[in-house]
């Protein structure tokens, strides 16, 4: 059994923590490369195509990110293991342990090596895949948690990640009927970063909760959320990045205040998750 790990990596803090979780797995039969430094959309296509293109030499595909941190040495086989019980899947999928909402959340991406995937074209949803249903299976407590998300994140790091979830919310209302989950998922998200940032008065979790609703009121757009753009890291430099967490507390308080009041259905669909979708509780799903 051979596998193909591919990272994504643009300024992720918790890069050399991912490179050395990898170094510790005790399976070994595994090579690994990086794309660096390439917008979203762009870094989705070349390492689906690198996957695809040298299909014939592994068994197995994984998607780690390079704000990932393996947490189990034995991870590799228990994942070559578990593709071994199940041989009807074509995916696995195991829950992360994200350190903006302390929950678990999807996650690590596992493939066989004849899954094939289409160009992506969309900048804010790209971890999007064509494999049926019954093809997948996700893992929330066998071997989840697979790693940590994010445990170390810079004060721009922690911006940008509230900003996608902010803009992935502003475009999930365009049409809210095609994506509901996105939609529902995200602004629990969002509501869970913000408690969190009043019990723990963590400033990394003031300026997550800051950048999405800057996201959801529309300061910023699709193609802002790209680490190769400049403008949200000149924004958050020039604008925020000063900020007490004081002053983080009170402007993220009123903006979430004036974006319901003029989305008001946000709220009125946040409380209704349970009947307008089956989702798990304390589970947020797709970490794209």
């Amino acid at each position: 059994m051979k596998l193909l790990v591919g990272t994504l990596y643009t300024i992720e803090n918790e890069f050399q923590d991912c490179l050395a979780s990898l170094r510790r797995q005790t399976f070994q039969e595994f090579d690994h490369f990086v794309i660096q430094g390439v917008p979203n959309r762009e870094a989705h296509d070349q390492l689906y195509a690198r996957f695809m293109n040298i299909a014939g030499e592994y068994d197995y595909f994984i998607k780690l990110d390079a704000d990932m941190v393996i947490r189990s040495q034995h991870l590799f086989t228990d994942i070559v293991t578990e593709f071994e019980q199940r041989p009807q899947i074509d995916l696995l999928t195991i829950l992360v342990h994200d350190y903006f909402t302390d929950r678990l959340v999807e996650g690590l991406h596992t493939f066989r090596s004849h899954v094939r995937w289409l160009k992506r074209t969309d900048d804010v949803f790209t971890d999007s895949h064509s494999i049926p249903r019954n093809r997948t299976f996700v893992d929330r407590d066998h071997l989840a948690p697979a790693a940590y998300h994010c445990p170390n994140p810079s004060d721009f790091q922690s911006f940008h990640y509230g900003l996608h979830r902010g803009v992935k919310v502003r475009q999930a209302m365009q049409v809210p009927k095609k994506q509901p989950i996105q939609l529902v998922t995200r602004l629990e998200e969002i509501g869970i970063i913000w408690h969190r940032f009043q019990q723990l008065d963590d400033r990394r979790l003031g300026l997550a909760a800051l950048g999405a609703e800057l996201g959801v009121r529309g300061d910023f757009m699709p193609a802002h959320i790209r680490y190769t753009e400049s403008y949200a890291r000149r924004e958050f430099e020039e604008k925020y990045s000063r900020w007490s967490n004081k002053q983080l507390a009170s402007i993220v308080r009123k903006m979430r205040r004036s974006n319901r009041l003029q989305m008001p259905w946000l709220e009125m669909m946040r409380l209704g998750r349970r009947i307008l979708l089956p989702i798990r509780p304390l589970i947020l799903r797709d970490r794209s």
